[in-house]
């Protein structure tokens, strides 16, 4: 805080110590100022008392107190105290011709003199000159010990778990803190960095000689002189699990390629000799026989969707290519391909203004485009024509697409838990329960993200987001 801030425990005291009541009054009202407090005491006793409480800038102390300690007596006193021994006096008397008294007061440690009758503008002047000093002086403490707490951090952050290194422009090594030392097995303070290691601007993998990674995060610093601060963290564990993790996925992708592979034929066997049973022999059939068969149809062919949506998922956790697309062009073949949807349902679809480019390849753009507006077709409220608008969404470091409707809303709780494999907000609607994992999925991959927020009016509102320059790294 600054000594002028009324709240801040650094405002300058001024001290007065007369036995005439008149005079302390007067002399308060004259040094009074929004910068300083004053204090007025009728004795040295109290003077002193005053003085242990509080450091005061400086103090108008009356030579003349009868009844007690005088003046003099006073200031001694003052000075024989470690606290207050360079506390300045400024005596004031009305013996302006009494040689030998003001010896005595520059004998006991006084800095100045003021005669009565008091002249304001001179004692005022006087008083201001040492308020002014302790203002500054208490600065200086004051940025005496921000200084030391900066360089306690300082000290703490040079010796954080994090290693920390600089080097001079020549990669010289000029400081090198234990962390870093442990990282890079440095057992003698001579000794330079290991070969490879020459940090540069910006981020590094470093591969040691006994395969571990190190990553260096370094910028430039003035450290007496032109240098590189890094800083040095071991990523051999995350580099691994980051590695076994893209296996895990490239092998979870093949599963559910074989697994599509191999049972799309005999399911598509088992609908085709369905249908052949029904168009063939149907007629034949009681009625819960053919009802029966009827669901062993539609039961395979939900499980071929399923199946194919899988397939699509798996690729859509790594798979990312193109360098965008134009959402115009794509909506229009979605909306070609949900005609009859659209039409059968008396839906509305308003399409309004669209970003110029979306960074992900042509094919996602559709399979995200169509899962939402098929999505938004498909969850009305109370049988009424769906109602489903298409517009962009962007902020500082992302673009996408939002997809309203006039459903009836995702419950707060839900609103996480749709995004997942299998899990729908309700079960009263068919479908997959993949759609809307695989429309995150693909924002993921192209850095960014899908979420659903409750629409104005009712409804819901689907955004997904993209990244335009980071994209995730193929781990998920």
């Amino acid at each position: 805080m600054s000594a002028d801030d009324p709240g801040s425990p650094y405002r300058p005291r001024v001290l007065v110590v007369d036995d005439h009541e008149p005079t302390r009054l007067a002399l308060q009202a004259l040094l009074d100022g929004p910068d300083r407090d004053v204090v007025t005491v009728g004795s040295g006793s109290a003077a002193l008392r005053e003085l242990l409480r509080a450091e005061f800038a400086v103090v108008l102390l009356d030579v003349r107190m009868p009844g007690g300690l005088d003046g003099f007596e006073t200031a001694k006193l003052i000075r024989g105290r470690e606290r207050t021994r360079d506390t300045p006096i400024i005596f004031v008397t009305g013996q302006a011709s009494d040689v030998e008294q003001i010896e005595a007061a520059y004998e006991t440690g006084a800095v100045d003199m003021v005669w009565k009758p008091i002249q304001p503008g001179i004692v005022r002047q006087k008083v201001n000159v040492f308020v002014e000093l302790q203002e500054k002086n208490l600065t200086v403490q004051s940025m005496a010990a921000e200084l030391e707490r900066s360089r306690d951090n300082l000290a703490v952050a040079l010796e954080s778990a994090d290693g920390l290194v600089v080097v001079d422009c020549a990669r010289r090594l000029l400081y090198s803190n234990p962390a870093a030392d442990a990282l890079f097995a440095r057992h003698d303070p001579e000794a330079p960095l290991p070969d490879g290691v020459s940090p540069s601007p910006g981020r590094q993998d470093v591969e040691l000689e006994d395969g571990r990674v190190v990553e260096l995060n370094t910028v430039e610093v003035d450290w007496g002189g032109p240098a590189l601060l890094s800083t040095v963290r071991d990523m051999t564990y995350r580099k691994h699990m980051e590695a076994e993790l893209t296996l895990r996925n490239e092998e979870l992708e093949t599963l559910f390629r074989v697994i599509g592979h191999d049972l799309s034929a005999p399911l598509r066997h088992v609908q085709n000799l369905s249908d052949m049973v029904l168009a063939d022999y149907g007629d034949l059939l009681p009625p819960d026989g053919r009802e029966l068969l009827e669901k062993v149809h539609e039961s395979g062919e939900r499980l071929h969707r399923l199946l194919a949506d899988l397939v699509v998922l798996a690729q859509a956790r790594a798979t990312r290519t193109g360098a965008g697309c134009d959402p115009t062009d794509v909506l229009e073949g979605v909306l070609s391909d949900l005609q009859l949807q659209i039409e059968s349902s008396g839906a509305r679809v308003e399409v309004r203004e669209l970003p110029e480019r979306l960074p992900l390849d042509r094919r996602w753009a559709r399979q995200v485009l169509s899962n939402l507006i098929g999505n938004a077709l498909k969850y009305t409220k109370d049988d009424a024509s769906p109602e489903v608008e298409v517009d962009a969404w962007s902020d500082q470091a992302q673009v996408g697409l939002v997809v309203r409707d006039r459903g009836p809303g995702v419950p707060e709780n839900l609103r996480e838990g749709i995004f997942q494999l299998f899990r729908r907000g309700t079960t009263e609607k068919s479908g997959t329960g993949a759609g809307l994992a695989i429309v995150r999925q693909v924002a993921k991959r192209y850095g960014g993200s899908a979420w659903v927020e409750p629409r104005q009016g009712g409804g819901s509102e689907f955004v997904v987001a993209f990244g335009a320059q980071k994209a995730s790294n193929g781990v998920s």
